[in-house]
């Protein structure tokens, strides 16, 4: 009989994930960004159900005007679909690393390089985050199977694009670019390379006591 059905219908919210957490986190957000009032995570099982204009409406309790609860969706779904897009990008991420793992490096360096092609034009610092990381996970694998030259070429593209932010997990895989590319020049002996490149994450981190340990950390590893 189940081969002749030829489509599944199943109820994802609240019954294969629970979102309570990430609904409430969202809306706390939002509600705080406009001085309105929070609410325990535990409180949200009590708001949601019926879409996105009932949990606002339930949340405010209409102590407020109609606009300024238009104001707070707009927010709210934003703010969600971001939320969903970092997880989708770092959901991505460790089907990498999986792949790498299991030495299917081809395919982990095309998962890396979906997360460039979806989320580089994204703004939002922890989606920037996992598209530097994918970069670095890329330069690492590209390293393993021994193109070095490709592997240098993302180290540099990380530094570029993302040397100037000032998030320091976007600043940890500008280091530990930098450091795997120091590494690289070493092992095909470009040692002269290979110092100005350990210089200038001396240079650029020795201020920042927290990233300049990971360069250490990355370096001996």
């Amino acid at each position: 009989i189940m081969s002749k059905r030829k489509c599944l219908i199943f109820d994802l919210d609240g019954t294969l994930i629970d979102s309570i957490t990430d609904i409430a986190i969202c809306m706390n957000e939002v509600l705080e960004s406009l001085n309105l009032k929070t609410y325990e995570i535990s409180e949200y099982k009590y708001f949601v159900g019926y879409g996105v204009d009932v949990l606002v409406k339930n949340v405010l309790q209409d102590q407020i005007s109609k606009s300024k609860q238009d104001e707070v969706v707009k927010r709210f779904e934003n703010l969600q679909n971001s939320f969903i897009l970092e997880n989708i990008a770092k959901a991505l991420i460790n089907k990498g690393v999986i792949l790498d793992n299991e030495e299917e490096y081809e395919k982990a360096i095309e998962v890396y390089d979906e997360v460039v092609r979806k989320f580089q034009n994204r703004k939002e610092s922890a989606i920037l985050d996992s598209v530097a990381n994918a970069l670095y996970n890329k330069s690492i694998t590209l390293k393993t199977i021994g193109r070095n030259d490709e592997a240098i070429n993302i180290c540099d593209e990380v530094v570029s694009k993302f040397g100037n932010l000032e998030e320091p997990n976007i600043l940890d895989s500008v280091v530990k670019s930098l450091v795997n590319k120091g590494v690289i020049l070493g092992n095909i002996q470009e040692n002269v390379k290979a110092i100005k490149v350990y210089d200038e994450v001396l240079k650029r981190f020795r201020n920042s006591k927290e990233i300049y340990q990971k360069a250490i950390r990355v370096w001996y590893y």
